[in-house]
């Protein structure tokens, strides 16, 4: 029944203590001292805060293990109503349980940060391949690409959307410039053996048309 909540803790855990004697299968010397070792905190929320002093550390799995910690929660919702389980965390006071919660935040946030940040790496390389593709494709549709000065052409062309790209990767917000770097060569790596033609020199002409455009916008900003 859930008035149960309003028990005081140490009440609530002694009588779940007397519970656990009664139902526990042959239970280990350790267990007992575990579950001895846990301090009742509260609630919060939905949750019955037990605290294993640091001391006692090495005894919480023998509580936190599977067979004990379900047995613990079904007494728990027994006294207490549906809904209601444990946490037993390290500390014996709530201003540790305070700390575990700022550390467990911090925890997922850094857990958020890094699969977005593989996301965004998994998104950012999709749009590189998307743009080898689109020169390949172009390049396999040109005709008389058996000349060399065709493919010069399409060289400088692509050597200008490669340069394009770069710039607009680049301006979004959060631009991973170690990345940009590596899928720049990715795709000068593929065109130079596409074409049959040195890296550097790819290289050179994508460089050749950002300082380009660089010196243009500078330009029209000073006149």
């Amino acid at each position: 029944m859930s008035s149960g909540k309003q028990i005081e803790p140490s009440v609530l855990w002694q009588r779940i203590k007397r519970l656990l004697v009664q139902h526990l299968q042959a239970p280990t010397p350790a267990v007992w001292q575990a579950i001895d070792a846990l301090v009742p905190l509260g609630f919060d929320g939905n949750e019955f805060i037990l605290g294993c002093p640091y001391e006692h550390a090495p005894l919480m799995p023998h509580v936190t293990a599977p067979t004990t910690k379900n047995l613990l929660d079904k007494i728990l919702r027994q006294l207490v109503g549906e809904g209601f389980q444990s946490k037993i965390i390290q500390g014996r006071s709530w201003e540790d349980y305070e700390r575990y919660k700022e550390m467990m935040a911090i925890k997922h946030q850094l857990e958020h940060q890094r699969a977005m940040t593989a996301v965004a790496g998994v998104t950012a390389e999709k749009t590189w391949r998307e743009l080898w593709q689109r020169l390949s494709q172009q390049f396999h549709r040109m005709t008389h690409r058996q000349y060399e000065c065709t493919r010069a052409r399409f060289l400088l062309d692509a050597a200008a959307q490669i340069a394009d790209f770069i710039e607009e990767e680049e301006s979004k917000e959060g631009a991973n410039l170690d990345l940009i770097k590596r899928e720049t060569d990715r795709v000068i790596e593929r065109l130079a053996s596409l074409l049959g033609v040195p890296m550097t020199v790819i290289a050179i002409e994508v460089e050749r048309v950002r300082r380009s455009k660089a010196v243009s916008t500078h330009l029209s900003e000073t006149s």
